[in-house]
């Protein structure tokens, strides 16, 4: 098994509620390849989707993460700043594992 590799780059600007992020998630093990491309994260439901793509097929996309509240560093202001971070909490959606699963033809 090869992975996870994970080539996580800036985060784009809200476009209608969405913040669209680049970079990816591709694990390979055998034969068979998984990645998680087009990462989104939907303000409304704060839930972040990914495009998943299995051995080259495109599988659609799929709800990863419901994410929590923020908390941001110590002494940073509440817009962003440079060198400043922040934590936030999130939870796997229940459709993910459910989608992975039949995404890699195991039972369920």
């Amino acid at each position: 098994m090869v992975g996870p590799r994970c080539g996580c780059g800036s985060v784009g600007n809200s476009r209608r509620g969405v913040i669209t992020h680049t970079g990816g998630l591709s694990v390979t093990a055998a034969s068979m390849s998984l990645a998680l491309t087009g990462h989104a994260t939907h303000i409304r439901t704060r839930v972040l989707t990914a495009v998943l793509g299995l051995s080259g097929t495109n599988l659609g996309r799929i709800p990863l993460f419901v994410l929590g509240a923020a908390t941001a560093q110590a002494g940073c202001a509440a817009t962003a700043q440079a060198g400043c971070a922040a934590t936030a909490q999130f939870t796997l959606d229940p459709a993910a594992p459910r989608a992975l699963t039949a995404g890699f033809g195991a039972p369920t």
